[in-house]
């Protein structure tokens, strides 16, 4: 624990001193974010709803954290007010992690984590280094059952306390007519988006609000200029970063201020790379490109949920070749000679090497999809069981049973126990 945590852990016990003296609201709901100082996104449909209901007290407590001197002294201010607000409600709802919640909420004030992210492609919350363990939230919004375990980890909460329900902010992506709305406003709102193929370049952050943020260097006026003269770039980088400026051209434009989904509805196509934001995307059926430049660096330092898979990388190398297929002209079987890849100089003579390698490719294809259907179909037997992350964190991340034991808490011999009769669960 750093020097910061400690004095505030000190300031924050004296003060939880006091919490005796006062007493939990039974009809107060309130809202805390630490990346916005206003209503948006889900907290803001949240709230449009609850503020119909008369017997609702809501409060806000939402501030936009800035990682300065200033900042930091802030936030301590903020964390004593919240210390307050959050013991005397009834329900708390928050979208970022939360110190107070983890280490001094009472037990009958109900947390939801209305996480801001619709997934979760990189490794977070407790399972990557930070300066305190997550912990004491009730529930956790989910979009769908495939993060329940991710979650579970992430957030230090069991399975059945994440809740595939879906977000607020994604219901409008759902319905047509609105994405249409969304669209028309914003053509309206920049009549020179009209006729033109638009871009969005949305990425996430790297670091964190810790040790400072940052962000992958690109030069979207290089990339701009390389577009056809009908492309236009815009790009809205994340809430965390500021309102950085990422260059100037006539066909790239700032849009850090303009609505996520707003951008999402108008814009053609998205560039993102380890984002969830590609998760939104998704539900419009669009087109999407990852620029993932530091691929391998970020699998070291940070850690994915989404890896690459293998699977689908040799279906693309089936299409691949069989469009390589189309392009060369006939002629009899090893007559010529076809670079596949000039880098390496690998060579493959004649189109009927070509459509033995397919062959083989396919059958590959075929028999892992149908392990990887056994695979699924076997967890599934155990899926609900308590214990049933050990076979995960032991075959998959090739974690030891004495790390396991200490990620769950428990000792050795539990572990050892639990993972030999999940084992014999799965050869029944």
């Amino acid at each position: 624990m750093g020097i910061e945590k400690l004095v505030l852990n000190i300031v924050l016990g004296f003060f939880s001193l006091f919490l005796r003296f006062t007493k939990q609201k039974p009809h107060q709901v309130t809202f805390i974010s630490l990346t916005s100082d206003k209503l948006n996104g889900d907290f803001k449909e949240i709230y449009a709803e609850l503020i119909q209901y008369d017997n609702i007290e809501i409060k806000l407590n939402l501030i936009k954290f800035k990682k300065n001197l200033w900042g930091d002294f802030l936030y301590f201010l903020n964390c004593i007010k919240q210390l307050f607000l959050i013991n005397t409600s009834k329900v708390v709802i928050i979208n970022d992690n939360n110190y107070i919640v983890s280490h001094f909420k009472k037990k009958d004030v109900k947390v939801i984590q209305i996480w801001h992210a619709c997934g979760a492609v990189k490794k977070f919350g407790n399972e990557i280094s930070r300066q305190y363990k997550i912990a004491n939230y009730d529930y956790v919004l989910a979009t769908s059952k495939a993060w329940q375990y991710i979650y579970a980890r992430s957030f230090g909460v069991h399975p059945d306390d994440v809740l595939p329900l879906g977000l607020p902010r994604t219901d409008g992506l759902f319905n047509q007519e609105h994405v249409n709305q969304m669209k028309k406003e914003m053509l309206e709102k920049y009549p020179y988006l009209k006729d033109k193929y638009i871009v969005l370049y949305a990425p996430t952050f790297r670091g964190n609000i810790i040790k400072g943020l940052k962000y992958e260097e690109i030069d979207l006026v290089n990339v701009i200029s390389s577009l056809p003269s009908d492309y236009v770039l815009l790009y809205k980088m994340h809430p965390l970063l500021g309102d950085l400026d990422m260059g100037h051209h006539d066909r790239l434009l700032n849009m850090n201020q303009e609505s996520l989904n707003a951008l999402l509805c108008v814009s053609d196509c998205l560039i993102s790379d380890y984002s969830s934001i590609v998760f939104d995307y998704s539900i419009l059926n669009k087109k999407m490109v990852f620029y993932l430049s530091d691929l391998e660096d970020y699998q070291s330092t940070i850690g994915l949920n989404v890896l690459p898979e293998a699977i689908k990388l040799i279906d693309e190398e089936v299409e691949k070749l069989e469009k390589e297929m189309e392009d060369i002209p006939k002629a009899p079987a090893k007559s010529n000679t076809l670079v596949l890849n000039e880098r390496d100089a690998t060579y493959i003579y004649g189109d009927e090497t070509l459509e033995t390698r397919i062959s083989e490719l396919k059958q590959i294809s075929v028999k892992a999809k149908s392990q990887v259907r056994l695979v699924k179909s076997a967890l599934k037997k155990i899926e609900n069981d308590k214990w049933y992350e050990i076979i995960p964190m032991y075959y998959f991340k090739e974690m030891t049973i004495e790390e396991i034991a200490e990620e769950l808490d428990c000792s050795v011999g539990t572990i050892s126990m639990n993972k030999k009769e999940l084992i014999n669960k799965l050869k029944v």
